[in-house]
């Protein structure tokens, strides 16, 4: 197997893995009372279907009458709280490719759960995305992959307790 195709494997794992993440997140929006939409799990089984598996988000909810759009990361390297914060200065966001797939309707949120999975930063798009950086970085998931991320400023992130109950 090449190089792209053991990528695209590993990225099709963590795709697999990240969904009880978006259910996480959407429960803590459930709860908080709004309406919530998380679309049917896709994936590309192969390099040449990527363009047709695109999604539009991770998950939607209904706020004063608007349709916003969340994506969902998880952290592996930092347990913040809101009383302990993020061991890093910025939020990785997401990669740079990823967001610019959104020309027409970026993300109105993003929602970074920490390595726990008891809280979740929450980062508004809109009031925060003239202030992210590009940090170019090897992922350390994928064999050989370089890639610019867009991170946002710790003091420009919201920090929530995740509720379960």
């Amino acid at each position: 197997m090449d190089v792209g195709q053991e990528n695209h494997e590993r990225f099709k794992n963590h795709l697999r893995q990240s969904t009880k993440d978006v259910f996480l997140v959407a429960h803590h929006l459930h709860r908080q009372g709004y309406g919530v939409y998380v679309p049917p799990f896709k994936v590309a089984s192969n390099l040449s279907q990527i363009g047709d598996n695109q999604d539009e988000g991770d998950l939607f909810f209904q706020h004063n009458g608007k349709r916003l759009i969340v994506e969902v990361k998880t952290t592996n390297t930092s347990d913040f709280t809101d009383v302990r914060p993020h061991r890093f200065s910025t939020f990785f966001v997401c990669a740079v490719h990823a967001f610019e797939k959104y020309k027409a309707k970026p993300p109105s949120y993003y929602f970074i759960v920490n390595k726990s999975r008891t809280y979740v930063a929450v980062i508004n798009v809109k009031e925060t995305f003239s202030s992210w950086e590009v940090i170019e970085t090897e992922d350390r998931r994928y064999i050989g992959y370089k890639q610019k991320r867009y991170a946002c400023p710790t003091n420009l992130v919201t920090i929530q307790k995740l509720i379960y109950e």
